[in-house]
């Protein structure tokens, strides 16, 4: 995905990629994909996530919790909650993210700290 790694692939079953854990990107988690990267000498591939995780914030202009996983090249986020009635139960299929998460601030502080910018 544009943002970086997504929670589950294209081709599994429970995919949507506006889901909360079911295809969406986490910058937390595409951040520790590319710190196990760079430990592991792939760096160029740690260097492209980080920069996807930096251009998806600056394209939505927030530092939010998580992207949508579209197959598209579109960085965007969920603008509304989806819900769903599955066998006579709601089930929420997609939410927005929270616009300034902690975990996402951390991981651009960790990027640029490592890239001598701060």
């Amino acid at each position: 995905a544009s943002a970086g790694v997504r929670t589950k692939s294209v081709g599994s079953p429970r995919f949507n990629p506006g889901s909360y854990h079911n295809g969406s990107v986490w910058p937390m988690d595409t951040g520790r994909i590319a710190e196990g990267l760079r430990r592991h000498g792939f760096v160029a591939e740690a260097e492209d996530l980080e920069e996807r995780i930096l251009h998806a914030c600056g394209s939505v202009g927030a530092l939010v919790e998580f992207f949508r996983g579209d197959v598209d090249a579109d960085i965007r986020i969920n603008r509304q909650t989806v819900d769903v009635k599955v066998l006579g139960t709601w089930r929420r299929v997609e939410q927005e993210p929270q616009k300034t998460q902690g975990w996402t601030v951390t991981r651009l502080w960790r990027i640029m700290r490592r890239r001598g910018l701060l």
